[in-house]
């Protein structure tokens, strides 16, 4: 099979060259490190499409007459994940397939939601394919997790983010374990006779884990617990544990349950200042993790999400030991999902800067994240349409987190709307990225806009593009390959030990633990380089939580070179916001709501429903304008 393959040079600290290939140049997010902080002067990256099983005709069964299954030919022919094998050759990916026959047929195991591993090198499995599925035909002996809200068509089993142990013998897919006993599941003798796959049991009732992340020791795992108020994310606690196998239950069991919250008011973001109670402190970030999004391949780090701008959500390193943060990102983009490199000097991310659909939130630059107390929920209605992400990877390094540093993976010379260049704009990326071993390749996956994301009274896909991948389908699984780069030896992490001292441990019958907040009332927050900002907290009706915020900028300057003088105000769901900035200095713009309503977010009454929104929010930065997208769009 021959791969499509396109390279491209890219400069470090040349912005020209990613507005050149894709779109937009990035805006300025605050004052950036000189370009001399960055190690390397360029390097080529190639990238090709790796091999996927054929597209189902359609969803009928018995519509797929291929031996080995067919993909579901639209965006959910592919899910979250995919992720390397420790040997470097083969990649895990969440797949559902699709026009199976009905049982008897030997086939009817390829259906539904599953997990098949891809070699990378352009060879076959003893089956003929590129590809085998690990997880079809398991028997579920032992009650595997299985997702109550996936189709019946699709069986259910959770499989998201695949990740090997480094035995090369066992998966972690979703909540669950699939074990291949003394086979690696690379080898013929895996089979659906052999593997087992076991769930992991949740460690309180009631308590969900979503997008799990082993750690490189193998004896480790985190993830995200979300607090939710209905359907509406309120806060996700980052959650770290060790897991073992309970033989006498054949089940996974988490023990030494910690929540990686610093609970000490001091050490937040902001703070009030112990010697005068009338003033809040702008603290170095601590324990800024949010959603979790991994490790660090030596283990001793957390990669995670915060922001440290308003409206700037941005990647950081956390220190399990000292729970110090280190910034990576920053664009008013929104950044999630995310790899640390094996080195530890790179992390690959999905950025939405390619579009400017964020920049009417976080592109005035020099505005600490106050409003953020009670209005960063917002964002998980704003920064997708529906279905759609505005997402494509990007690579920064440690030398500073700067625009300008930072660089898009699958820049190209073809950005064109439609034409399924790997640059594509109409092709989405997806979660996650993922490192090789040797941190030579990165792997990502594709979703093309689909209706009604594109179509009549869309801005963005005023017409719906279609598909030039294999049998029309609507995914595509991407390889980047950093051809400059040498292969890189590292032999692993040593044991981790589960104390973190700052983190809060799970007790049973213990309430969940709450992020320390500023009380209530009025404050003052002095810029590190001139003025004050107002800062007037209000309480929600049951005493419990910060509601509403209200600030007045005065000649406000933390970076002195942006100046910020006016109000904006915000309330917690419904997100009502009211902006009057002004911005002048290095750069000069404004940001204002329409009034008298202001810009209203409204969730959702139900599951699966679309929030409502009303008003806009618009930001002019340096002369170019930038609006809040519309209910549907």
């Amino acid at each position: 099979m021959r791969l499509v393959k396109c390279c491209r040079a890219f400069a470090l600290g040349t912005v020209l060259l990613v507005a050149a290939c894709a779109g937009p140049a990035p805006v300025p997010a605050g004052d950036s490190p000189s370009p001399s902080t960055n190690p390397a002067a360029a390097e080529n990256v190639s990238i090709s499409r790796l091999p996927l099983p054929p597209t189902a005709p359609n969803l009928r069964a018995g519509s797929c007459k291929n031996r080995t299954g067919c993909l579901d030919p639209g965006t959910a022919g592919l899910a979250e994940g995919p992720g390397y094998m420790k040997d470097g050759a083969h990649v895990l990916l969440p797949v559902r397939f699709a026009g199976a026959p009905d049982a008897p047929n030997p086939a009817h195991v390829y259906s539904g939601d599953q997990v098949i591993v891809i070699k990378t090198d352009a060879t076959s499995f003893s089956n003929g394919d590129a590809w085998k599925c690990i997880t079809c035909g398991v028997p579920d002996t032992f009650g595997a997790n299985r997702n109550a809200e996936a189709p019946q068509d699709a069986g259910g089993l959770i499989v998201d983010h695949p990740q090997a142990f480094r035995d090369g013998k066992r998966v972690l897919l979703g909540t669950n374990v699939l074990d291949c006993g003394p086979h690696r599941i690379v080898d013929d003798a895996c089979t659906a006779g052999t593997a087992k796959i076991y769930p992991i049991a949740a460690y309180r009732a009631g308590g969900p884990m979503r997008e799990l992340r082993l750690h490189p020791d193998d004896a480790h795992l985190g993830f995200s617990e979300p607090v939710m108020a209905g359907d509406v994310y309120l806060d996700q606690l980052p959650v770290f544990c060790r897991m073992r196998f309970d033989a006498a239950g054949d089940r996974y069991v988490l023990e030494e349950v910690r929540y990686l919250v610093d609970t000490d008011p001091r050490k937040q973001m902001l703070s009030v200042d112990p010697e005068n109670s009338t003033e809040l402190l702008r603290n170095e970030p601590t324990a800024v993790i949010g959603e979790l999004r991994g490790f660090t391949d030596d283990g001793n780090s957390a990669l995670g999400i915060g922001t440290m701008d308003s409206g700037n959500f941005d990647l950081f390193t956390t220190d399990l030991a000292s729970a110090a943060s280190h910034r990576w990102t920053q664009n008013p983009a929104y950044t999630d999902p995310a790899d640390m490199s094996p080195d530890g000097r790179w992390v690959v991310y999905m950025d939405g800067r390619v579009n400017d659909r964020m920049n009417f939130a976080g592109a005035l630059p020099g505005i600490p994240p106050l409003i953020d107390i009670v209005n960063v929920g917002a964002v998980q209605f704003l920064y997708n349409n529906g279905n759609r992400r505005f997402f494509q990877p990007y690579l920064a390094n440690n030398g500073g987190a700067s625009a300008v540093a930072d660089r898009q993976l699958n820049a190209c010379d073809d950005p064109t709307p439609g034409s399924g260049s790997i640059c594509d704009p109409l092709w989405n990326g997806r979660a996650d990225p993922t490192w090789s071993p040797d941190g030579t390749r990165i792997v990502y996956w594709q979703a093309m806009v689909e209706p009604p994301a594109c179509g009549r009274g869309q801005r963005t896909a005023s017409t719906c593009p279609q598909s030039t991948e294999p049998g029309g389908r609507k995914t595509r699984l991407m390889m980047a390959e950093l051809t400059d780069r040498r292969p890189q030896v590292h032999q692993g992490p040593t044991s981790f030990r589960s104390e973190i001292p700052w983190a809060v441990r799970y007790e049973p019958g213990l309430p969940l633990p709450t992020r320390p907040s500023v009380r209530p009332g009025a404050y003052t927050l002095k810029g590190r380089m001139s003025g004050a900002a107002r800062v007037v907290l209000a309480e929600s009706a049951d005493g419990r939580s910060i509601a509403q915020i209200d600030v007045t900028y005065t000649n406000f300057s933390d970076d002195g070179v942006n100046v910020i003088d006016g109000t904006e105000s915000a309330t917690s769901a419904p997100y009502i916001r009211h902006a009057d900035l002004r911005l002048s200095g290095r750069h000069s713009g404004f940001r204002k709501s329409s009034e008298p309503s202001g810009f209203v977010i409204t969730p959702p009454s139900s599951r699966g429903g679309r929030a409502t929104v009303t008003g806009t929010l618009t930001t002019v930065l340096d002369g170019a304008t930038y609006t809040s997208p519309g209910t549907g769009e």
